[in-house]
């Protein structure tokens, strides 16, 4: 930053803080909450050309009565048998809700209202019975989550009879359960987020004016850009109720630690200028002004990359989070410089009362020194390693990372289980259960097909031919399926072809053939009597990978059970439901990983040559932090795997880590390598590395530390995906922090320096003739 503007801000410096402080009142104020913004119209996070959302949209215009938006289900369970008191307190319940049905824009389905639903609606072992509730609403959205709720305040109305257990489970109550902890997680995040940096800053300075500073800035920064985006959000710009989570922390995290740098600077500078604070504010300004903001961009434009995701959770996240750090940024150019000038030299007493360490007669020592800026018999070993034995020190941290990172390769992803639920939540134990009584306890994934056609052929919905081709789907399916029902115009109650093969009537037989033949046309034939509706069960265990890979083979299946013919009629399979949607994420998911890395890796490369104006060693900089990312990637799988017994990381930690790692750990590394090409200036690499190893070493750990705690706060969240970005991010701070940045960067840049000719090794800080000397 030039001189004369980090001047002008310090001359400015009252009038920064009273506009900070209307700005941010005027913004935040008024501005709507972000848990709050759930939409009533949820746009899908899917596009609309993927085939799960091509299906859904099918059957939703063909079925639009038998096409809910999302499912609540209540679960009546009795170990010992259902009791007609229970059956009595279930219809009541039922008629209740169905007398409400207009008002609430809801259909209900059960025994009590439709008796030929029975097979579906009561398990076969009369232990349980369900009341589905179907929503014209998506899950997360605000109508959804309202219906749920009235669905338990009906059932709170009427105590159960003893003994009955109620639950209320499906997608709908997944949706109102994420609700209500999204908006606990991060008040409680928050809280640990603030009392961590707190107690750290109070750690680091002693001081409450300078531990003051950094909390006036992040609050006022969270604020301005919380406020925002509530307002953007209000106005159409789709938010993720968890982003508000991971604006707190990286916010938190990263203007504290821009604020380190900064105050760090101060002192150092403090000496050079007299002891005058406000040419020391001016300098420190400056002097590292450049560096923050080129570390925040780096941050920023990391994020940014998300934007190039098709998936609408990345694509809006990133850049609302870049966002967020980027008004951060400013704050702590702007309003921390004018604290600071404000504060003056009460920023350098360690304790209330206390005097001043500071000796304005001689430089900083490690004896007078702030405690950021001793260097530490640590760090001053690591530079004498790093100096001396650069090869040495190179094989060593690769060795150490290698285990973690060969791992990393064999990790598999997984998509939203049960597991990642709280499970002492009703959604939770309404599912195991519905599973056990219903399922016999067996894993069972559930799609919906839609069978189009188009041609000659006879359409009508009692024709023989339609019954002939789903008997024959049926086939195929089972061929190379584990079917367990098929639900279609010839079974729809997916009995018939089941007691088929046992040889017995089945329970189908003791429901009048009209009710059933009524029941088929209405669910299973689409208005325009151009498609067919197929419910299908498939022994699988929902969302794990081989199931999804099974999933995405029915569709192609299920064509081939139709050659074109010439003159007849064409068919179109297309496969909906849950498992389909996960199918279709996972593809998206390699796409927009591969896409997203690309460019975070190009754009931020470019930064760096941008920056520290050296091809070489701004490539040694992004291969070091991918190793960083894939080691903490490794070992993250390895603490949850023997914390949780889960045999792989949820599909959302490798996008954000990888993102966050590769732009957080740029930000310490652009520090570290900024300070090694200032000191090039004056000193031959060896020395220059060795001087930023030991000036920087307390400041940009002390910054890791604290980065870290803001991240592990994350833990006190009640998903067990937060636990693990709680564990994975921390981690890769840390290992970033005190192995890659301090020992394997620095003996890598020395390397160069020995190694390579001086054209492709040069900085833009290597001019002064001594920068070729080893």
């Amino acid at each position: 930053m030039k001189q004369s503007w980090a001047a002008f801000i310090v001359r400015t410096a009252w009038v920064w803080i009273v506009g900070w402080a209307v700005v941010a009142a005027a913004v935040w104020i008024p501005a709507p909450r972000i848990p709050t913004l759930l939409k009533d119209d949820a746009t899908g996070f899917l596009p609309a050309d993927m085939p799960s959302q091509r299906a859904w949209a099918r059957l939703k215009a063909e079925f639009p009565d038998a096409a809910p938006g999302s499912r609540a289900a209540a679960l009546f369970v009795r170990e010992t048998g259902l009791t007609g008191d229970d059956r009595t307190f279930i219809g009541d319940l039922a008629r209740r809700l169905t007398a409400r049905s207009a008002e609430l824009n809801w259909r209900i389905r059960a025994v009590e209202t439709a008796p030929f639903l029975q097979p579906l609606l009561e398990s076969s072992d009369g232990r349980a019975a369900v009341i589905a509730v179907d929503l014209s609403a998506e899950a997360l959205t605000k109508s959804s989550v309202r219906r749920v709720r009235e669905v338990k305040q009906e059932l709170a109305a009427v105590a159960p009879p003893p003994g009955l257990q109620v639950e209320v489970t499906g997608n709908a109550a997944m949706g109102e359960l994420l609700d209500a902890n999204t908006k606990h997680d991060i008040d409680r995040t928050t809280l640990w987020a603030f009392a961590a940096v707190t107690v750290i800053l109070l750690f680091i300075y002693r001081s409450p004016i300078a531990m003051f500073l950094p909390l006036v800035t992040i609050a006022a920064s969270l604020m301005v850009s919380l406020g925002a985006i509530g307002w953007a959000a209000a106005c159409g710009w789709p938010i993720n109720g968890l982003v508000e989570m991971f604006i707190i922390v990286l916010v938190v995290g990263a203007g504290v630690d821009y604020c380190l740098f900064l105050m760090a600077r101060f002192r150092e500078e403090l000496p050079t200028v007299g002891g005058d604070p406000a040419r020391a504010v001016t300098a420190a300004l400056s002097r590292s002004g450049p560096t923050i903001l080129a570390s925040a961009g780096t941050v920023a434009v990391g994020l940014a990359t998300l934007a190039l995701a098709r998936n609408r959770d990345l694509y809006t996240s990133g850049p609302t989070i870049a966002f967020a750090v980027g008004v951060a940024a400013l704050a702590v150019l702007t309003l921390t410089t004018s604290l600071m000038r404000v504060a003056g030299m009460r920023l350098l007493r360690l304790r209330p009362g206390g005097t001043d360490n500071f000796r304005l007669s001689s430089p900083l020592t490690a004896g007078d020194a702030h405690p950021l800026q001793r260097e530490g018999a640590w760090w001053a070993a690591a530079a004498r390693l790093v100096t001396r034995f650069p090869v040495p020190t190179v094989i060593a941290t690769i060795a150490i990372l290698t285990p973690p990172v060969l791992v990393a390769a064999k990790v598999r992803t997984l998509y939203d289980s049960l597991e990642e639920y709280p499970s002492d939540s009703s959604f939770v134990r309404g599912a195991q259960l519905y599973r056990k009584h219903f399922f016999d306890s067996q894993p069972v994934t559930e799609v919906s097909l839609a069978l189009s056609w188009t041609g000659t052929w006879n359409e009508s919905p009692g024709d023989s031919d339609l019954r002939t081709a789903l008997d024959k789907l049926a086939v195929v399916l089972q061929e190379k399926f584990p079917v367990v029902y098929q639900r279609d115009l010839q079974d729809p109650l997916g009995r018939k072809r089941r007691d088929a093969q046992r040889n017995t009537g089945g329970i189908s037989s003791l429901i009048p053939s009209s009710l059933i033949d009524q029941l088929a046309v209405q669910s299973y034939v689409g208005k325009s009597g151009f498609t067919a509706r197929i419910d299908l069960g498939v022994r699988a265990e929902p969302r794990r990978l081989e199931t999804l890979e099974m999933v995405s083979r029915i569709a192609p299946a299920a064509q081939a059970a139709f050659p074109e013919t010439h003159g007849g009629p064409q068919f179109t399979v297309d496969v909906a439901g849950e498992s389909a949607v996960y199918a279709d994420m996972r593809a998206l998911r390699k796409r927009d990983f591969r896409i997203i890395a690309v460019a975070a890796c190009t754009l931020i490369y470019f930064i760096l040559i941008g920056l520290i104006r050296a091809p070489l060693q701004s490539a040694i900089l992004i291969v070091a932090t991918l190793i960083t990312y894939l080691a903490t990637y490794g070992v993250t799988y390895l603490i949850v795997h023997a914390l949780y017994g889960l045999e792989g990381l949820s599909w959302q930690i490798n996008f954000l880590l990888f993102i966050i790692i590769m732009s957080l750990g740029q930000d310490y590394n652009i520090f570290v390598v900024a300070r090694i090409h200032e000191e090039l200036r004056t000193h031959p690499p060896r020395e220059a590395i060795s001087i930023a190893i030991r000036k920087t070493g307390r400041v940009v750990s002390g910054c890791g530390i604290i980065m870290a705690a803001t991240f592990a706060s994350m833990f006190s969240g009640s998903l067990l995906v937060l636990k693990e970005f709680a564990i994975a991010l921390p981690l890769g701070i840390l290992i970033d922090t005190f192995i890659v940045r301090p020992l394997l960067v620095p003996a890598l840049i020395l390397l160069v320096y020995q190694w390579t000719p001086v054209w492709l090794r040069k900085g833009k800080d290597d001019s002064s003739g001594v920068g070729w000397q080893a």
